[in-house]
């Protein structure tokens, strides 16, 4: 193959993969749409409020659950260099949301309503990081999408 070959071969499959990093507009959009599908997919929870201890836990663990889902849907997202590191920020803020809302759950299984609690509070704080992250990239529908009870 020759030098000339190898030069366009290698052009064209950094174009190619160029074009899979999404500039900001487009990663925008397209989290945004996955946070909109979460929101309704949250908003058929049953609500926690005045529930059993066991549909409580239960209700955090499909919560918590939902927001995994998201969060592989959104890894799957590829942003453009000057956002990756806020982009990661971000989802690492809702998964340790969600982490924290599945140790909940784990804690009122057990019967353990002061860790549930601890738990609770640490999702709430991982959540309020999620938001803050989400509105410095510009993010509208996700602001409000991480894992709180």
């Amino acid at each position: 193959m020759s030098a000339v070959c190898l030069v366009a071969l290698g052009t064209a499959l950094a174009i190619a993969c160029s074009r899979s990093e999404l500039e900001h507009p487009q990663l925008v959009r397209s989290a945004d749409a996955i946070c909109r599908d979460t929101t309704s997919q949250l908003q058929a929870v049953r609500p926690v409020q005045a529930a059993s201890r066991e549909q409580v836990g239960a209700s955090l663990q499909e919560i918590a659950n939902i927001t995994e889902a998201q969060l592989i849907r959104l890894r799957k997202l590829r942003p453009v260099r000057n956002d990756k590191e806020p982009y990661q920020r971000w989802l690492g803020a809702v998964d340790q949301a969600a982490v924290h809302l599945a140790s909940a759950a784990e804690a009122l299984r057990r019967g353990d309503a002061i860790a549930a609690q601890a738990s609770v509070r640490s999702a709430s704080d991982s959540s309020k990081r999620a938001e803050a992250e989400a509105r410095s990239l510009g993010l509208e529908a996700c602001r409000s999408v991480t894992a709180s009870p």
